[in-house]
């Protein structure tokens, strides 16, 4: 076996699954992204989880325009975020773990092919 470095840094990725859940201590709800990014050819699946509530998804809201998923109304279409990829900026917390510190839809960027999951 071989364990993988993850070096904090820019990766192009997919959404893997999406789901929403309603946390049972603060009842705000979140939305769970699983991504998959390539590092040194194999996969790696990564979480990024995103509060719903209002006032706090500034960040979702831009994503979910970026992919032409937010109606007028604010009826929001997730399905949507699986046709795109992703530029996924990792670091690591003050214990050691990668986190997705930013999550930005990947446009017009020149892609190799071994670099797409």
């Amino acid at each position: 076996m071989r364990l993988l470095k993850l070096r904090s840094g820019l990766y192009i990725g997919r959404i893997k699954t999406y789901n929403i859940k309603t946390s049972g201590k603060t009842g705000l709800t979140y939305l769970n992204l699983t991504l998959t990014i390539k590092v040194e050819g194999r996969k790696v699946d990564l979480q990024k989880s995103y509060c719903l509530d209002i006032g706090k998804n500034i960040n979702i809201v831009q994503i979910m325009k970026d992919v032409d998923g937010l109606k007028e109304n604010g009826e929001v279409n997730f399905k949507k975020l699986y046709n795109h990829f992703f530029k996924v900026t990792i670091t690591y917390n003050k214990w050691g773990e990668p986190f997705i510190e930013e999550l930005q839809v990947a446009e017009d960027i020149e892609l190799d092919e071994e670099d797409l999951v």
